[in-house]
């Protein structure tokens, strides 16, 4: 090792550095940033909001034309389209829809149209055991009317 070299001096625990930026400089760099974003986030705002019109205006269609899907393709032995919220009975047990969809698979429809219920128990009250029904089983069932 070399005499030679130049030991940096201790500092002391309580020795604040200076500083060539000040807080109120910094603040004043954040308001003059957010000042000149503004014009653009409210651009942003109007876009976003345009957007989600258009969204909700297009999922609104999409969903009236599933629901038409489904009375079609899911309706008991006398013809009555099967909606959430009904009870259907194939003279033995009671079931209650809870859901009317079909598989997605990749944002893929597989077309295969089922129904989502729970049984009813001896004491009137809903399972927590969720049966799929599909419409070819259909067939054997009826839209309860209490």
């Amino acid at each position: 090792m070399n005499s030679d070299t130049k030991t940096t001096p201790q500092l002391l625990e309580n020795a604040v550095m200076p500083c060539a930026i000040s807080d109120d400089d910094l603040k004043l760099a954040h308001e003059k940033l957010q000042q000149s974003f503004k014009p653009i986030q409210e651009a942003f705002d109007i876009v976003k909001a345009k957007f989600e019109s258009d969204k909700k205006e297009m999922n609104d269609s999409f969903k009236t034309t599933l629901e038409r899907y489904y009375d079609q393709r899911l309706f008991d032995k006398n013809g009555t389209p099967i909606k959430v919220g009904c009870t259907i009975t194939d003279g033995k047990d009671f079931y209650f829809v809870v859901d009317r969809g079909m598989q997605i698979i990749f944002g893929t429809f597989l077309f295969n149209s089922r129904l989502t219920c729970t049984k009813w128990n001896k004491y009137g009250k809903a399972t927590k055991k969720e049966y799929s029904i599909f419409p070819r089983e259909l067939t054997d069932f009826v839209v309860h009317k209490a």
